[in-house]
């Protein structure tokens, strides 16, 4: 109840929708575009984005009809909503980090390779969506993960005789299972705080669901290797 009413809104509380509520849409639409174009054709990361979200809010204000104290205080009262969503973010790129600096992830990867290059087709297949799970809590980024087990990986599935398509399906699989209840995903946790959902109260409601599709997942994969997917 009360996570509901924390992010939940009284009908009566809905301000009527007038020109000028028209008119900071059209400044909040003209930034996506301005941003998306930047992003794609400029070469624009986090400091022009950055900049672009502040001069959205800083417009949508003034058109608005608001003065210079309410745009800021209104800007504070926003940014304290995502303070604890920063925080949680924070400390989920700090482990990443500590994980990849002081090669821990390294020496797991290489160890699992080394264990999982004599075992059967079937069982090497489906070890290998755990191993994917597994890293994911240590490296949230899908991109990253994919870098540094894919290039071990594809070439021990060709020396076992298990399809390269095989192994990228197990990896997409252990990532997308793993991100949805990794504390190391700052996307998750910030989720979650922003939410008020406490992260213990998510993992029971959500792991139930977890466990099937990953008895699914191996099902899936088990039949891949069985019916000889190339």
């Amino acid at each position: 109840m009360e996570t509901k009413k924390h992010i939940q809104m009284e009908s009566s509380n809905i301000k009527e929708f007038t020109p000028k509520e028209i008119g900071v849409l059209i400044i909040f639409a003209m930034g996506m575009t301005m941003m998306i174009f930047g992003v794609l054709k400029l070469g624009w990361y986090i400091s022009e984005i950055a900049m672009i979200f502040i001069a959205i809010g800083v417009l949508s204000g003034i058109i608005g009809g608001l003065n210079q104290e309410t745009i800021a205080i209104a800007f504070i009262e926003g940014a304290k909503d995502l303070v604890s969503a920063a925080i949680a973010i924070a400390l989920a790129r700090g482990i990443v980090i500590i994980a990849q600096n002081g090669f821990i992830i390294d020496t797991m990867l290489n160890s699992a390779a080394g264990y999982l290059q004599n075992l059967p087709k079937v069982v090497f297949v489906n070890l290998t969506l755990f191993l994917e799970a597994a890293l994911a809590f240590l490296i949230p980024s899908s991109s990253g993960l994919a870098s540094l087990t894919i290039p071990v990986l594809a070439p021990l599935s060709d020396l076992v005789g298990v399809s390269v398509q095989l192994i990228v399906t197990a990896y997409q699989f252990g990532v997308g299972l793993t991100n949805v209840i990794t504390p190391t995903s700052g996307v998750l946790m910030g989720a979650l705080a922003l939410a008020n959902i406490p992260y213990s109260k998510w993992l029971r409601f959500v792991m139930p669901l977890i466990i099937t599709m990953f008895i699914s997942c191996m099902i899936f994969l088990t039949i891949g290797q069985i019916i000889g997917i190339k």
